[in-house]
């Protein structure tokens, strides 16, 4: 099958949020102070249940017994980062900082946020401050490392993975970062090994699972890879990691399965406030995967309107459009020629994403092609 560089490129970029954002959600759920508020520690039972509601409305009450604790705040972030709504997110970490601005775990959690959203700059002022007000927090060194790895400066990144071994080389998300910053160095093995690593520290460690996934598609043992995207959602719902078992299930030629999980990671992309040009990618290219395999069902009329929506969307790559084999069935078709036509002339531009996605962005073409 003919494989689309379009997808590729942001098969890439998908891999770096996708550790990020599972990692963020482990990583707070998992500890903070001890608290007196009975509100507080039910609040963090649900947190930990992953009972977001009854989460918020807890350490809602929690915050209101006692305005002055900065935890509840950092919990209330996580709970709202938990169900997609960044900003308001960052508003309660902001809140935590304004409170007690020593709280280390309040900006190492913004700044891991900042990083979700591609704000380098804003995350490694964070981060650092985290490390500034505690210096053994190795995870803090572990994101610090995935900030300059995703900036192209390797040495940084690998000092600083190494530094958060180095303070606790039992911790199960530091041998995710240096699996993180092997497989972006292209050594697989090695990446395989410290995913491994991590998942044997922590066998419930959801982020892991994911990242090993990709290496196991990338090394086309399809098999492998969609168990370990099953254990990464049984754990947590991802848009992301629906699409890459998506795209496995594609490479194992099981298209069926393909297309109810790209159209899943379509639904799941609409709930999050993520960066909307990274949004408007993750949609723009899974519509063009549905039209692909529409068109490899022999669904003429699903692959060109899935093929429409995606153009819609500011797909743009005529290359790859002209030389991709899974159009050959409706490559012949005139509205394909259309398309293609009005690609090539320049006539169709990108709607206004934000304005357009709730009601044009859906998972099922909203009217046929005509």
């Amino acid at each position: 099958m003919f494989f689309r560089s379009g997808s590729s490129k942001m098969f890439f970029g998908m891999i770096c949020i996708c550790v990020l954002s599972l990692l963020l959600i482990n990583i707070n759920t998992v500890y903070g102070q001890k608290q007196t508020d009975e509100s507080f520690g039910e609040g963090y039972k649900y947190l930990s249940g992953k009972d977001l509601n009854n989460a918020i409305v807890k350490y809602t009450k929690a915050t209101e017994s006692n305005p002055k604790d900065s935890n509840a705040y950092v919990n209330l972030g996580i709970a709202y980062y938990m169900k997609g709504k960044y900003d308001k997110s960052i508003s309660f970490y902001n809140k935590a900082i304004e409170i007690d601005q020593n709280n280390a775990r309040a900006y190492f959690n913004r700044g891991a946020l900042y990083l979700n959203k591609c704000e380098y700059d804003n995350s490694l002022s964070d981060i650092n401050k985290a490390i500034e007000l505690n210096p053994k927090y190795a995870k803090a060194y572990y994101y610090l490392g995935l900030i300059y790895c995703m900036k192209g400066d390797h040495d940084k990144s690998f000092f600083n993975h190494n530094k958060a071994a180095e303070i606790d080389p039992k911790d199960a998300y530091v041998h995710c970062g240096l699996g993180s910053y092997y497989f972006y160095l292209g050594d697989y093995n090695k990446a395989i090994s410290e995913y491994s690593i991590a998942i044997e520290l922590d066998p419930s460690f959801s982020g892991a699972y994911g990242q090993r996934g990709h290496l196991y598609k990338i090394k086309g043992d399809y098999d492998k890879a969609i168990s370990d995207y099953n254990k990464e959602l049984d754990n947590c719902s991802n848009y992301s990691i629906q699409a890459s078992r998506g795209m496995a299930y594609e490479m194992k030629g099981d298209y069926d399965k393909a297309i109810l999980d790209y159209k899943k990671a379509i639904k799941d992309c609409l709930k999050f406030e993520n960066n909307q040009e990274q949004k408007r990618e993750e949609l723009c290219n899974r519509y063009y995967d549905l039209a692909c395999l529409y068109s490899l069902q022999k669904s003429k009329l699903k692959s060109l309107e899935y093929l429409s929506k995606a153009i819609d969307l500011g797909y743009d790559n005529i290359e790859d459009l002209k030389e991709d084999g899974s159009f050959d069935f409706v490559r012949e078709d005139p509205r394909f020629a259309e398309l293609l036509n009005k690609l090539e002339k320049g006539k169709l531009k990108c709607k206004d994403f934000k304005k357009d996605q709730s009601d044009n962005a859906t998972a099922e073409p909203a009217s046929p092609l005509l």
